[in-house]
């Protein structure tokens, strides 16, 4: 495990977990770029969640990244959820329409639950 980040599989699905804001600030993008496709290629299962509990803000080029996340995750042939977003992150995914292409999750219980059973929400916001 890096202090910067943690990865484990439950069940059928393998969580990433963010531990350190500064991965998504400006100058660190490139390796959370680098790190988040390594998940991917690497994850022993098909079904993914990426845990941003400890991410408070995000700026552009995060959301870009974050943007980019679904097409990473299909390209490994993955499936790709995300969770624990706080307000001012989900303000920002709502702004710019991320949400309609990602699963956003309230926590990552209900993450792992959803994905878990199959489920593939559509909504149109983080779900509560």
């Amino acid at each position: 495990m890096s202090s910067s980040h943690e990865i484990e599989t439950i069940g059928d699905v393998t969580v990433l977990r963010l531990h350190d804001p500064a991965l998504m600030k400006f100058d660190n993008i490139p390796a959370t770029t680098e790190l988040c496709e390594n998940f991917f290629q690497d994850s022993p299962t098909r079904k993914t969640l990426i845990n941003f509990g400890q991410i408070e803000f995000f700026n552009s080029v995060s959301l870009g990244l974050i943007a980019s996340l679904r097409k990473k995750a299909e390209k490994f042939g993955r499936t790709v959820g995300i969770c624990n977003l706080n307000p001012k992150s989900i303000w920002s995914i709502q702004a710019t329409r991320l949400h309609t292409l990602l699963d956003i999750y309230h926590d990552e219980e209900l993450g792992l639950s959803m994905l878990r059973d199959g489920a593939e929400l559509e909504t149109d916001g983080p779900v509560a």
